[in-house]
Protein backbone atom coordinates (compact mmCIF):
# COMPACT_ATOMS: atom_id res chain seq x y z
CA UNK A 1 0.00 0.00 0.00
CA UNK A 2 1.27 3.53 -0.80
CA UNK A 3 2.07 5.82 1.98
CA UNK A 4 -0.35 9.17 1.65
CA UNK A 5 1.76 12.27 1.96
CA UNK A 6 0.88 14.32 4.46
CA UNK A 7 0.02 17.81 4.14
CA UNK A 8 -0.95 20.99 6.57
CA UNK A 9 -2.70 23.80 4.12
CA UNK A 10 -2.57 27.78 5.18
CA UNK A 11 -5.12 30.24 3.03
CA UNK A 12 -7.08 32.75 4.57
CA UNK A 13 -9.88 32.00 1.81
CA UNK A 14 -12.04 29.37 3.29
CA UNK A 15 -13.42 28.11 0.44
CA UNK A 16 -10.03 27.66 -1.58
CA UNK A 17 -8.89 25.87 1.39
CA UNK A 18 -12.15 23.48 1.70
CA UNK A 19 -11.44 22.56 -2.51
CA UNK A 20 -7.66 22.49 -2.77
CA UNK A 21 -8.13 20.06 0.40
CA UNK A 22 -10.71 17.94 -1.60
CA UNK A 23 -8.88 17.52 -4.73
CA UNK A 24 -5.42 16.71 -2.60
CA UNK A 25 -7.78 14.00 -0.93
CA UNK A 26 -8.83 12.89 -3.95
CA UNK A 27 -5.43 12.21 -5.01
CA UNK A 28 -4.20 10.31 -2.51
CA UNK A 29 -2.80 12.87 0.20
CA UNK A 30 -3.94 13.44 4.16
CA UNK A 31 -4.62 16.45 4.88
CA UNK A 32 -3.02 16.78 9.09
CA UNK A 33 -4.51 20.20 9.11
CA UNK A 34 -5.45 23.65 8.16
CA UNK A 35 -5.53 26.90 8.98
CA UNK A 36 -6.64 30.54 8.02
CA UNK A 37 -3.82 32.33 9.70
CA UNK A 38 0.34 32.33 8.76
CA UNK A 39 1.36 32.70 11.69
CA UNK A 40 -0.87 30.10 13.03
CA UNK A 41 1.53 27.71 10.49
CA UNK A 42 4.37 27.47 13.00
CA UNK A 43 2.65 26.10 15.83
CA UNK A 44 1.07 23.91 14.05
CA UNK A 45 4.26 22.61 11.73
CA UNK A 46 5.82 21.58 15.81
CA UNK A 47 3.04 19.40 16.50
CA UNK A 48 2.42 17.63 13.48
CA UNK A 49 4.40 15.17 11.11
CA UNK A 50 3.88 16.97 7.93
CA UNK A 51 5.23 16.14 4.10
CA UNK A 52 4.23 19.67 2.90
CA UNK A 53 2.86 23.06 3.83
CA UNK A 54 0.72 24.59 1.24
CA UNK A 55 -0.04 28.41 1.70
CA UNK A 56 1.01 31.93 -0.08
CA UNK A 57 4.66 32.82 1.56
CA UNK A 58 4.39 36.78 2.44
CA UNK A 59 7.48 38.49 2.31
CA UNK A 60 6.94 39.63 6.41
CA UNK A 61 6.05 36.20 7.37
CA UNK A 62 9.51 34.72 5.57
CA UNK A 63 11.23 37.48 7.31
CA UNK A 64 9.94 36.52 10.76
CA UNK A 65 10.44 32.47 10.09
CA UNK A 66 14.33 33.78 9.04
CA UNK A 67 14.43 35.15 12.43
CA UNK A 68 13.05 32.28 14.95
CA UNK A 69 15.55 29.89 13.10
Amino acid sequence: MEQKIKILIADENNEFRANLKSNLMHNNMEIVDETSNGLDVLTKIEKRAVDARLRPIEPAIIKRVREIQ
